[in-house]
């Protein structure tokens, strides 16, 4: 079952700061300032247009306070999914090995290319090992660590697919 949970939920004692810096901002005395006017009768002063920066005066610290909010939100580490899957069963280590040289390319008798072939031959075994962990070596001239050993054979899968010839990718067949 999917959840929603925190890593570190204690983290978010940090967000009490926050609610009391936000209701001292909703009173307004969050950074008050000593009157511009001294003379009180502001009515002479009502038919003129209020400026952008009047507008946006409280606009700093309401970034402050979500940058602050955020803050301790990724502090908390929020995480969806399962916590843990445990898997019964025994297996062993396997390093699949892939020729992706030039030469692989080459159509055999029932049409597909030898590359195909391979590929649809790595896909039936791996379909068939529940509880192996298995990975991939490509190589051509040199060799090179396509996936670590895994569990996950849908990965594996996945990264199989994605695997080019050689000379696809400008890697030397010699």
């Amino acid at each position: 079952m999917l959840e929603f949970r925190f890593a570190l939920p204690l983290a978010l004692l940090l967000l009490i700061p926050a609610a009391l810096f936000f209701v001292r901002w909703l009173r307004g005395s969050a950074g008050s300032a000593p009157p511009a006017l001294r003379y009180s009768d502001t009515r002479l002063l009502g038919g003129l247009p209020i400026g952008l920066r009047v507008r946006l005066r409280r606009l700093p610290d309401a970034l402050r306070l979500l940058a602050w909010i955020l803050l301790v939100l990724a502090l908390a580490r929020p995480q969806f999914g399962d916590a843990s899957e445990t898997i019964s069963g025994e297996g062993i280590d396997i390093m699949l090995a892939m020729d992706i040289s030039d030469s692989m390319g080459t159509p055999d008798f029932s049409g597909t290319t030898r590359f195909e072939a391979a590929k649809n031959v790595l896909r039936d075994f791996i379909a068939g090992r529940n509880f192996d962990h298995i990975g991939l070596v490509v190589f051509a001239e040199d060799a090179f660590y396509q996936a670590p050993p895994t569990l996950d054979t849908y990965i594996l899968q996945e990264i199989l697919d994605q695997v080019p010839l050689a000379g696809s990718i400008g890697l030397s067949n010699r």
